[in-house]
Parts: C-alpha cells; sequence; structure tokens
C-alpha cells in the first residue's frame, strides 16, 4: 500500500467523527428549544417612528430544527393580552437569525440547563450573543444575554445567569 492509499484510508475511516464534531455545535435538530413559544409578558406596540399604539402585543418565536429563529407575535385589543386581534406566524422579519444549542452546562445557581448562541448574519458586521437557558416544565427562561420581548428580541453582552421573570411559554 502506498502513501497515497493509506492517507485515503485514513481520512474515509475517519470521516464520520471528523463530521460529527463538526455537525455537534450546529445540531439544533434535537434542541429542546425547536418549536414555537410565546412571551409571557404583554407590551404595548409602537410604529415605526417610536409612537405608541391603541395595540398590544406578545412575542412569538420559532427555533426550527435547521437552527432558524423566526419571529412574530399575537395582536390585542387591550393591556392585559386578552382580546386577540391578529396573529403574525413567526417568519424571518427580514433578519438572518440562526441559534445553535450547545449542549448541557451548570448554571451559577448549581442548576443544569444549556449553552446558547443567536448569530444574525444578514447586517455587516454580523454579531453573535452567547448565554445559557432552562426549560422547567412548558417555560423556558434565558440568561440576561438575550431579551424576548413582545416586541422584538435584544441582545446584551454575554451571561449565564438566568432571569426567571422574563421567560416564554410553549405553545
Amino acid at each position: 500500500m502506498d502513501t497515497l492509499d493509506f492517507k485515503r484510508l485514513l481520512t474515509v475511516a475517519f470521516l464520520p467523527v471528523i463530521l460529527s464534531a463538526c455537525s455537534s455545535e450546529g445540531d439544533t435538530e434535537d434542541s429542546p428549544l425547536v418549536g414555537t413559544w410565546i412571551t409571557e409578558a404583554c407590551g404595548q406596540m409602537s410604529d415605526d417612528s417610536g409612537n405608541q399604539l391603541d395595540a398590544w402585543s406578545r412575542g412569538l418565536f420559532e427555533f426550527s430544527g435547521d437552527g432558524r429563529l423566526l419571529l412574530g407575535f399575537r395582536e390585542y385589543g387591550d393591556s392585559n393580552c386578552q382580546t386577540l386581534t391578529r396573529t403574525q406566524a413567526p417568519a424571518d422579519q427580514g433578519l438572518d437569525l440562526r441559534f445553535a444549542d450547545l449542549g448541557e452546562t451548570t448554571l451559577p445557581d448549581g442548576l443544569e440547563g444549556r449553552r446558547l448562541r443567536i448569530t444574525e448574519g444578514s447586517f455587516p458586521p454580523s454579531f453573535s450573543s452567547e448565554g445559557t437557558y432552562l426549560i422547567m416544565q412548558r417555560q423556558a427562561c434565558f440568561s440576561y444575554a438575550f431579551r424576548f420581548r413582545p416586541t422584538g428580541i435584544g441582545f446584551s453582552s454575554d451571561s449565564a445567569d438566568i432571569n426567571y421573570l422574563d421567560c416564554l411559554q410553549r405553545i
């Protein structure tokens, strides 16, 4: 067996190991986040100029199995979000939001949670934020690195501390 055949044999033998190592960080298909979530909070909507409208919303966030994060909302006619007036199904909203479930971790409070990275790549320069999350029953609470709001999503500096007062509910 010459050197070239030996190198090919090694490449073929280790290809599954290499591919599984490369895909593990971005593999979101089995993430417990996959599905659609809604904010617990209800917030007043505003127009493009920042003027408040006589409408309120709860944010919808769809974490797809292919790693996309889609945004939508449910609009209500009252400030306690009881009278549904319309729904904007989760869509890309012109943003290229992606998420990667980075696996299990021990949170600062000692609970077992998971690490998460969200990136936006449609506008140079793209950005990325990493944090953690914890799912308890049908509720997902995220670290302060992510702000899932009734009217959109926000990011701050990376953090592992969970914000238990601002969570999403699975729908």
